[in-house]
């Protein structure tokens, strides 16, 4: 019984501080800090994580292998490209939060990241992983004959670049992220592969 309380707590912990970082920045954000909000002890925050840097590894390691977990699903089920693309877009951003939240914590991690090459590596080789399952899906997609070969890398481009676009620009009221907005930019993906075309 104790175990299963202590996973709940660590799960707990990663929450309350993602939305802590989110809402007041990673810089200012302390490990006491998380500790009192959360209500345990620092001893029992420094039991789950090494430092503020372990813990927001694990946080981020942990939304990116749920996205590719969504995306082998899918994979499995041998969904249409439009469904997949679909997919991976709400999995990316719909993933355990409010998308604003989610938006606001990214740019927070790019600040806190700048000079801390070591961390900076570590979320690289995560982010790496990412984008070589979005290249594994639409390479799987060229290996059934639904794409050409430049359609594949044109594709891979096209994720990434809406992927920066919905980071960047979700932060801005005047845009509303929603299910809407992210099958458009799904269908834009498909119209640029169709457009580039060839071999």
């Amino acid at each position: 019984m104790a175990k299963k309380e202590n996973k709940t707590s660590k799960e707990e912990i990663k929450l309350k501080a993602f939305e802590l970082m989110a809402r007041q920045g990673i810089k200012s954000i302390s490990m006491r800090q998380i500790a009192e909000a959360c209500g345990v002890s620092k001893p029992v925050l420094y039991y789950y994580f090494k430092d503020k840097d372990d813990l927001l590894f694990q946080m981020i390691k942990e939304r990116l292998d749920e996205i590719n977990k969504i995306l082998n699903q899918g994979l499995e089920k041998d969904l249409s490209l439009q469904d997949l693309l679909k997919t991976l877009l709400y999995s990316h951003f719909i993933v355990k939060s409010d998308f604003k939240e989610t938006s606001s914590f990214l740019l927070h991690l790019s600040v806190y990241v700048r000079g801390n090459k070591t961390l900076e590596n570590k979320l690289l080789n995560i982010r790496k992983e990412a984008n070589e399952a979005i290249y594994k899906m639409l390479n799987l997609q060229y290996k059934k004959g639904r794409l050409t070969k430049k359609n594949r890398e044109t594709g891979f481009y096209l994720v990434l670049a809406v992927f920066s676009f919905l980071s960047m620009y979700s932060v801005d009221k005047s845009i509303k992220i929603d299910k809407d907005l992210i099958n458009d930019m799904a269908n834009a993906i498909l119209k640029g592969i169709s457009f580039k075309g060839g071999k």
